[in-house]
């Protein structure tokens, strides 16, 4: 129904082609999001500890909001029956597709429990190319084409691919943070450059089917050397293979690094006051040993106060 929106694929459009379903709150569109809505538990959950940080009065609510507005999520998008978090809760009927960054959002923020987390990570669906944005795709789009897909459901965007890859890591599902990394890896080296969205079948640059003033539905391009498919490929190596865990008082290392990569090397990474050049051996997630400028540590940890050129030796077991 957000498609009848004058032909356009405009979504802000919407209220505009439609007064008499719009709400009177906020931009007037009438859905709400599965990601939207985590990323606004964890803001509030995040604002506690940023005015600690920055010597600014602590607001008592936000935590009473961020629990209401999780227990909320889990009443209205959560669906036993599926096993799934829905994709948009409205007054419509609601829409049960899966949302690859909504799941992502869950599981990094903790929005679910650990039945959930299982239950979501067993039944989110893969396609060859990697998770999709939104599954499966909407029909007016399948109907436009062979192989068509939507540019905003079926299609793989790397970000997401970022995001589902860490929350993977984060409920200890390395399989699919590696299943990730390689397929987008491989296109990233294919292409020379890392684009903006994929075919889930072919694995080919793709921008899927989307709605066009006086043209119909039609397809459209995938924008070239998009920086938040870099910087999401970025986050599975910094995050993922390499383990770094960006606390306030410092950083923490959990390398999980699968068997079909080899040995793994970062130099020049600069971080607060420090230069860091690290290296990782070994496969794996347990550490073996680990030394920071040839000193072994109590634990994986380098503090925040350290400065200048830092050497960090990981090997795993």
């Amino acid at each position: 129904m957000y498609a009848e929106n004058g032909g356009t694929s405009g979504i802000l459009e919407w209220v505009g082609a439609n007064p008499e379903r719009a709400c009177k709150t906020g931009v007037g569109i009438p859905m709400h999001a599965l990601s939207t809505n985590c990323l606004y538990y964890h803001a509030y959950v995040l604002a506690d500890s940023m005015a600690r940080e920055l010597n600014l009065p602590v607001r008592e609510a936000d935590a009473g909001k961020a629990a209401a507005l999780k227990t909320a999520i889990n009443r209205h998008f959560w669906n036993p029956a599926t096993g799934c978090y829905r994709y948009l809760v409205d007054d419509f009927g609601n829409c049960e597709h899966q949302e690859g960054l909504g799941h992502s959002f869950a599981l990094l923020f903790g929005v679910v429990d650990k039945n959930q987390a299982e239950s979501v990570l067993q039944r989110q669906h893969r396609t060859s190319a990697g998770v999709p944005c939104v599954w499966p795709t909407f029909d007016r789009y399948a109907a436009s084409g062979k192989n068509a897909f939507g540019r905003h459901s079926g299609t793989v965007w790397p970000h997401v691919q970022g995001f589902w890859a860490g929350a993977a890591l984060a409920w200890d599902r390395p399989d699919l943070f590696e299943y990730e990394l390689q397929r987008l890896a491989r296109h990233a080296c294919r292409d020379s450059q890392f684009t903006e969205i994929y075919h889930p079948e072919t694995g080919l640059i793709y921008g899927g089917a989307q709605e066009d003033v006086g043209k119909g539905i039609r397809e459209w391009a995938s924008c070239r050397r998009q920086t938040w498919s870099a910087t999401a490929f970025l986050r599975m190596v910094l995050t993922g293979l390499c383990g770094m865990r960006f606390e306030t008082g410092g950083l923490r290392f959990k390398p999980c690094v699968p068997a079909t990569c080899g040995e793994l090397r970062l130099k020049g990474l600069a971080y607060r006051s420090m230069v860091l050049d690290i290296s990782i051996s070994g496969t794996g997630a347990e550490i073996a040993e680990i030394t920071l400028n040839g000193r072994r540590p109590e634990t994986a940890f380098l503090p925040a106060e350290t400065s200048g050129d830092v050497r960090v030796a990981i090997k795993l077991a």
